[in-house]
Order: C-alpha cells, then sequence, then structure tokens
C-alpha cells in the first residue's frame, strides 16, 4: 500500500513539474518533460531527468568555455524558435547563429538573473509536502 502511494504522489510531482515548467515557457519541445522518470522503492521515490535538461530549465545555462558557435547548435536554437513559435525578421540562420553566440559567450537570461525559475519549489510547495508526509504518515500508522 505504501509503495503505491508513492507510485501516485511521485506521478503526481512530476506532473506538478511539468506543469509548472509549462507556465513559465521552459517546455518549448517537451523533450526535458519526457525525460523525467520516476523510480520508486519501498524507502521512496526518486524524479530522474534522463535527458539533464531540467537543471537548466531551472537555472539557465551558464556562458560556454568554447565560444564557437557549431553548425549543430545554432540547428537547435532554430529549432527552439520554430517550436516556440517565434518569428524572426531575417535570415533564420543567422538569427539562430546570433542568438547561439549570445548563449555561448554569456549564457542564457535565466542563469544571468541569478534567480532560478522556481519550478521545482513551487511543485513542492509547503500545502504539497505537508499532504504528502500526512498520507505517508497515515500509512506508516495503519501499518504498525
Amino acid at each position: 500500500m505504501l509503495t503505491h502511494l508513492l507510485n501516485l504522489h511521485a506521478e503526481i510531482l512530476r506532473k506538478r513539474i511539468v506543469d509548472e515548467m509549462t507556465a513559465r515557457g521552459k517546455n518549448a519541445s517537451g523533450k526535458t518533460a519526457a525525460g523525467l522518470q520516476i523510480i520508486v522503492s519501498d524507502n521512496g521515490f526518486k524524479l530522474i531527468d534522463n535527458k539533464g535538461n531540467l537543471h537548466y530549465a531551472e537555472y539557465g545555462s551558464a556562458p560556454h568555455k568554447d565560444k564557437r558557435v557549431s553548425h549543430g547548435f545554432a540547428e537547435i536554437i532554430k529549432q527552439w524558435i520554430k517550436t516556440k513559435g517565434l518569428t524572426v525578421q531575417g535570415n533564420e540562420n543567422a538569427v539562430a547563429f546570433a542568438i547561439a553566440m549570445q548563449l555561448k559567450r554569456k549564457g542564457s537570461r535565466q542563469y544571468q538573473s541569478g534567480i532560478p525559475a522556481g519550478i521545482i519549489q513551487a511543485a513542492m510547495n509547503k500545502d504539497y509536502t505537508d499532504r504528502l508526509i500526512n498520507e505517508i504518515s497515515k500509512q506508516l500508522t495503519v501499518r504498525c
């Protein structure tokens, strides 16, 4: 029964994180959300970020040591522009390259602000964690 409860809450938490990412405009392609998976054990659960992108959604991307912009990175930015539904004036490739160059040199705005996006904090707010602790405590009391 406790494992079922942990499964349920792990999925609720995963969904809350995805919803927060979407609400904050941090889930353009859906790849980060798709990479969030849950592993439940008898002791609790872990939320695994298989794509490794949740950190960047929360904290942004730091400047890169290698300031050269590869064609591949510019293509990723070009796809991001399309996925976000943004329109650009001028040459799409040149705009993507310029954005990629800025990211390499300065990092993302999220990183520059020094303030996390608040995705995880909002998903695991006090009301939610209190409810989770209460439900698990009830289960443990019933088992004893």
